[in-house]
């Protein structure tokens, strides 16, 4: 098959997916957009990969911001009708489309239904429910109209699918509700990057250039936006002030990064450093580096968005903290696995408290890191997931 994968962020495992497609005999484009700012995979072609692979970036010619919504609303119009004409300059047999904005779909599903492709929603987050919690209540009133307004575009390009891939069985009821018939529903869970995080030691060279070698480290990294609550890493690093032997790290980028290098700029901490993203081919050093992964997901987030770095910090065989909702799927994931601590999102002290006991317990910090890798390497089988998409993409699946 011709498989157009469009992967809005550029994430590792998606990006892994597309290789382990074009591995196994299909012709793979694996689309993104050049201007998003999150974490990425790597995303140029490697000497092993096999010809039939290749990687098409995404370009807007107007400059990209998520901060102002009506800006925001027409560069993704924009961006749609770039990756619409990226799948039909390639003409699939089928795409697999995750995480493009709700108003970037229309124009890639016309596209699709002109030309006949099949066409796979990859559905990561719940966006009319992630717009409901979030913006309901901003703007006088205008921010419910714009909730209602997400919902409406999301059901419609839910029901426009040929397929909708969920990542969560916790997805499922809202697809029923927008219409979305049972033999058109798969649910395929994420899965960490194997092939790009493998452990690795704590005394690098990489760790001991940037300081870390002789430290403690709790290391967050990826985006901070509106379902994180970046204060918990501030006071995280404010309940370690006393302590010259820990550094609370954080590698970011969105909204909640820049009040976080606000604050650490009106009121630093020795204890703290924002840093901005590093390149993944330095994320097994960076986790290497850290004794502690945190992870961080508001309440209000828990039905509609499953972190993705935390199975990325399952692979690199580290303890996570995770302050986030108990049904989350990725505190599910945590609980199976046995490789790390779970905290409510609204008990800070409870996670200032959890902090510093694994700060105290080297042991149960390696017991929960190996852990953690072991359930990695038993769970994340690219082989076997890319055999579940390829059933999915195939024409009358």
């Amino acid at each position: 098959m011709r498989l157009f994968v469009l992967d809005y962020p550029g994430h590792p495992f998606a990006i892994e997916l597309s290789r382990e497609l074009a591995r196994r005999g299909h012709e793979v484009r694996h689309a993104y957009f050049a201007a998003d700012a999150g974490p990425k995979g790597r995303l140029e072609r490697q000497a092993e990969d096999p010809p039939s692979f290749s990687v098409h970036p995404i370009a807007i010619a107007a400059a990209y911001s998520k901060s102002n919504l009506i800006r925001r609303h027409r560069l993704d119009r924009a961006f749609g009708r770039e990756a619409a004409r990226a799948l039909e300059a390639f003409a699939p047999d089928a795409a697999l489309v995750g995480q493009a904005p709700l108003n970037a779909l229309p124009p890639l599903q016309a596209a699709a239904r002109r030309r006949g492709v099949r066409f796979v929603l990859w559905l990561q987050d719940v966006f009319g429910l992630a717009a409901q919690a979030l913006i309901s209540d901003r703007w006088l009133g205008l921010g419910r109209l714009a909730a209602v307004y997400y919902r409406l575009m999301e059901s419609r390009a839910l029901a426009r699918a040929d397929h909708v891939a969920a990542i969560t069985e916790g997805f499922v009821p809202y697809l029923r509700a927008a219409g979305v018939p049972e033999g058109r529903i798969s649910v395929i869970p994420n899965w960490g990057p194997l092939s790009a995080v493998a452990p690795r030691p704590k005394q690098t060279a990489w760790a001991q250039t940037r300081g870390l070698a002789d430290k403690l480290v709790f290391s967050y990294s990826g985006t901070l936006g509106l379902k994180h609550n970046p204060r918990l890493l501030y006071d995280l690093a404010k309940a370690f002030a006393d302590r010259p032997d820990v550094i609370v790290q954080v590698t970011c980028t969105g909204a909640g990064g820049e009040w976080l290098s606000r604050k650490a700029q009106a009121e630093p901490l020795a204890s703290l450093a924002v840093l901005p993203l590093v390149p993944v081919s330095d994320l097994p050093d960076l986790y290497g580096a850290a004794d502690v992964l945190v992870g961080l997901l508001e309440a209000d987030a828990g039905a509609f968005s499953v972190p993705s770095k935390i199975l990325a910090y399952l692979c690199a065989g580290r303890p996570v903290l995770f302050s986030g909702p108990r049904n989350n799927l990725a505190a599910q994931v945590l609980a199976e696995a046995q490789a790390g601590v779970l905290i409510p999102p609204d008990d800070e002290a409870a996670f200032i408290a959890a902090a510093r006991a694994l700060a105290d317990d080297p042991q149960r910090r390696e017991a929960l890191g190996r852990a953690g890798r072991a359930y990695a390497e038993r769970t994340f089988d690219i082989t076997r997931i890319a055999r579940q998409f390829e059933t999915i993409l195939a024409s009358g699946a």
